[in-house]
């Protein structure tokens, strides 16, 4: 599509762009009016980029002018900027080179962030600020002096201050408050602004000058080079164990009694689950539905009872005493655990 030039009011209307014969004239003349063609007060016709008089009339490449397309309809469209996994490649771009560096991240929803760029990861899609106590102590203090303007700076504070500063805005004192890590989505973030030394007191929004000072004279924490890998790693055994511990106590398919059941006797004795079934002390078996009874396998129920009641009993084993001894414990305490739980049960009836 060729684009049409205009003839430069100094010539007269001699029908020539002075010094652009026969090529494409950017030059704008006196402007035209869109409904009639005709221009503003006293001004030369229209000529196309060959010195030829066009009438006001734009051609679409037939010879009609009715249906003709203004300049640079034909024109692509300016490129959306193309994001991986949902990143805008225009952010990593921002961040590189900004570790350590005040900056401001605007987020998603007109949120923005405030901090020292910490670290950024694209492979676990995640930026990290750090919040340093100095900048957040200043946040703090500058609502003291002000705190009616707490309600309308809100979203400028970082959300990991935002408890703080309202505290502060109320009277309280978050001076003990430690420095604070703000981990965000990378996905969120719209825009990187590094806050320079020169402009930050007159682009820092709401944040006061000296809380603005007290960011740029912040340091990073520094991270502790030498790693015990050993302790990290009996650490997290000792965590995993903990963790099967508990994950263990919870029962599969138990009604709400057997847990409550298991729960109360895990307090004195150990316990743990086999299927539906309560071990305790690796001995005795608390069976469904009822939870009510404890038993020894291949040993009658007669029989522990008994020898419990102090009589004699033909062919009991010699570890029968110790066992009967044991039962009458779980017994026991078996029996005060199921009255406890009955009786809430009741009482949370009652109250309904």
């Amino acid at each position: 599509m060729s684009k049409q030039g205009q003839s430069n009011p100094t010539t007269g209307g001699g029908g020539q762009n002075r010094g652009n014969t026969g090529q494409n004239n950017r030059q704008q003349g006196p402007r035209h009016s869109q409904s009639t063609g005709q221009t503003h007060g006293s001004a030369p016709p229209r000529v196309n980029a060959a010195g030829q008089q066009n009438n006001n009339r734009t051609s679409n490449g037939n010879g009609k002018g009715a249906n003709a397309k203004p300049l640079g309809a034909n024109l692509p469209a300016t490129p959306t900027p193309q994001t991986k996994d949902g990143i805008n490649p225009a952010v990593l771009t921002e961040l590189k080179g900004a570790t350590s560096q005040p900056v401001r991240l605007h987020l998603q929803g007109g949120e923005t962030q405030t901090g020292l760029l910490y670290s950024y990861d694209v492979g676990m899609e995640i930026v990290a600020l750090e919040i340093p106590k100095a900048f957040l102590k200043a946040l703090t203090e500058s609502n003291k002096s002000d705190p009616s303007a707490y309600p309308s700076t809100a979203a400028s504070y970082p959300t990991a201050l935002s408890s703080s500063v309202k505290l502060a805005a109320q009277g309280g004192d978050s001076t003990s408050a430690k420095t604070n890590f703000e981990i965000i989505p990378l996905r969120r973030v719209q825009r990187v602004e590094r806050l320079q030394a020169a402009n930050a007191a007159s682009a820092n929004g709401n944040i006061s000058q000296t809380a603005m000072q007290a960011l740029h004279s912040s340091k990073l924490t520094p991270v502790k080079k030498d790693i015990n890998v050993a302790a990290a790693e009996a650490r997290e055994r000792a965590a995993t164990a903990e963790a099967s511990k508990r994950a263990a106590k919870i029962g599969v398919g138990v009604s709400k009694l057997g847990q409550d059941v298991f729960d109360g006797l895990s307090k004195t004795l150990p316990c743990r689950w086999a299927d539906r079934h309560i071990i305790v002390m690796d001995e005795f078996a608390i069976s469904p539905d009822k939870y009510d009874t404890a038993t020894i396998p291949n040993v009658p129920l007669t029989t522990l009872q008994a020898i419990a009641e102090g009589r004699e009993v033909e062919g009991a084993p010699d570890e029968a005493r110790g066992q009967a001894t044991r039962w009458q414990r779980v017994t026991k305490v078996l029996e005060g655990e199921r009255k406890k739980i009955l009786a809430n049960a009741n009482a949370t009836v009652t109250a309904k």
